[in-house]
């Protein structure tokens, strides 16, 4: 596992396809083993995942509780031993907490780069507009998985490929990851 970055247009399905994954930590076995929290700027969105026996909490990105959680969690690596309990910080929005405070970027950087082998998974998204002034953060996510972007310019700016098609996506369904032998596409599951 390593971070992962979901980048697409206002209503391409970023958020829902963070609900899916932290409604999945419900469906393991060993209940305890993958724990999540939420850091967003639209709260209410999450509510329906406040109640998850995964669920470490729902912080609001601009709130100073989201900014403890953040220093916890690195408190957290940094002192865990070998075990199975993974947590995955689902960041809804990249951008609000990128603009927080130089000790908060730092504890974020160390997430990205630390958090993979000290069993934090950080998954964030961000609006394709905001990602190419964001570009310096973007190379600290390995994996970049796309929605609809229904610029081509800019979907070529992101991805560096004319072809990449993600202006024909089903936006709030259908995502796309580039790989070696191109692109694949895959569509949101419902859990329903």
């Amino acid at each position: 596992p390593c971070p992962l970055l979901v980048v697409g247009d206002g209503r391409s399905g970023k958020t829902a396809l963070l609900q899916l994954l932290a409604r999945t930590a419900d469906l393991l076995q060993e209940p305890g083993d993958v724990q999540f929290g939420v850091l967003t700027n639209f709260p209410d969105e999450w509510k329906s995942m406040e109640a998850s026996p995964a669920s470490l909490g729902i912080w609001p990105a601009y709130h100073s509780s989201a900014v403890q959680f953040i220093h916890d969690t690195v408190a957290w690596a940094d002192g865990s031993t070998p075990g199975r309990q993974v947590q995955v910080l689902l960041l809804d929005d990249l951008a609000s907490l990128v603009s927080a405070s130089h000790e908060t970027q730092e504890d974020l950087r160390w997430l990205l780069v630390r958090g993979p082998e000290r069993r934090v998974w950080t998954v964030a998204t961000l609006n394709a507009e905001r990602a190419v002034r964001l570009r310096p953060w973007l190379g600290s996510f390995p994996t970049h998985i796309f929605g609809f972007i229904h610029q081509p310019a800019l979907a070529e700016t992101l991805t560096g490929d004319p072809q990449a098609g993600l202006a024909d996506l089903v936006p709030g369904l259908q995502f796309s990851l580039k790989q070696e032998s191109g692109w694949l596409q895959f569509w949101l599951p419902s859990l329903d």
